[in-house]
């Protein structure tokens, strides 16, 4: 973050394999829309970089990028604002853009999702999987096995165009003693 602006910067990979000094920046989000979860994909020769943000609702952004990593076409374009449910993670490739959502109910239920959006539609979902389906342990159950039970996808890597997505769980137990 600089004065007013959010920034990715770009690192080069040299033969070597070792990674160049950020040779340049692109800013991306200002006041209230400070990225979140960002994806890159170059993929049919075009740069694009995704990032996600929540200013009253979740959208997803995209920023295409020349090989001078210059921005084109000003800020952020809105690409994805239909996000039902809290944004946890993204990622991008040829295929599509993948978004990671917890969506809560009633009586801390909670479902994990991740949708996929095609990239010539990306406002339309073009399916989902669901990683958690409405669950939680009912603390008002007895005995109650938890206080708390949580858990949320943290990441979403594709590699070899396989998505893998990063889960964790906390559980909190309650012990009971006698007389209290």
């Amino acid at each position: 973050k600089d004065v007013s602006n959010y920034k990715v910067r770009r690192f080069e990979l040299k033969e070597d394999g070792t990674y160049a000094a950020g040779v340049d920046s692109l800013a991306i989000g200002s006041g209230p829309r400070i990225p979140e979860y960002i994806a890159v994909d170059i993929s049919d020769g075009q740069n694009c970089l995704y990032y996600g943000n929540d200013d009253g609702g979740w959208r997803v952004s995209m920023v295409i990028w020349s090989d001078n990593f210059s921005m084109l076409g000003g800020s952020g374009t809105d690409v994805i604002t239909s996000i039902s449910g809290n944004m946890t993670a993204l990622a991008a490739n040829k295929d599509g853009v993948f978004v990671a959502t917890k969506q809560t109910g009633l009586t801390n239920r909670y479902t994990l999702k991740v949708t996929k959006y095609k990239k010539d539609s990306l406002n339309t979902s073009d399916g989902e999987i669901t990683i958690v389906s409405s669950i939680a342990e009912d603390s008002h159950s007895s005995p109650a096995p938890y206080n708390e039970y949580d858990e949320a996808i943290y990441d979403l890597r594709i590699v070899d165009g396989v998505l893998y997505a990063v889960t964790s769980k906390i559980e909190k137990g309650m012990k009971e003693k006698s007389g209290d």
